[in-house]
Parts: C-alpha cells; sequence; structure tokens
C-alpha cells in the first residue's frame, strides 16, 4: 500500500489498472498504468530485498534517463523515488 500510494502521489492521479508485460532483465516489477485522469505511464519497481546490483541497475536507469536527448526513442522519467527500500 505504502508503494502504491507513493505512485499516486508522483503521478497526480489514481491508478485505475496496470498490465504487466512479459520478459524484463531484472527481477522486479514493470506495468503500464491506466491512470483515473485518462493518462498512461510506465513503472518499474524492484526492492532492495533483491541484492545490491538491482539497487545500483535502477538508480543507473534513472541517472542515464534525465541525461537522454530528445532524439532518443525513450521515454522519460516522470520522476524517480527512492526510500532505500524500494526503488
Amino acid at each position: 500500500m505504502r508503494l502504491r500510494r507513493a505512485i499516486t502521489d508522483s503521478v497526480g492521479a489514481s491508478v485505475v489498472s496496470a498490465e504487466s508485460p512479459p520478459g524484463g532483465f531484472t527481477p522486479g516489477v514493470a506495468a503500464r498504468l491506466l491512470l483515473a485522469d485518462g493518462r498512461r505511464c510506465f513503472v518499474t519497481v524492484a526492492s532492495a530485498a533483491y541484492g545490491d546490483w538491482v539497487a545500483t541497475a535502477y538508480r543507473h536507469e534513472a541517472a542515464v534517463n534525465v541525461h537522454l536527448p530528445p532524439s532518443v526513442p525513450a521515454p522519460r522519467m516522470w520522476t524517480h523515488l527512492d526510500d532505500g527500500d524500494w526503488f
């Protein structure tokens, strides 16, 4: 519940539905979200319990994403949450 609230607060709308695509490179969760205001977003979440390498990978992704030039066809990060337990 704490994690759901953090996501809701950061995107500014409640989550109506979530769909997790198959695949992935980490043991975390990846999901496409539909928000109550009609926007869509993609969220990746992982627990520190998976190990230091997971936290390092998620932190690195956040650090790199903000520096991508507009010409790179990649989603832009709205926010990055890191409370030490969840990334």
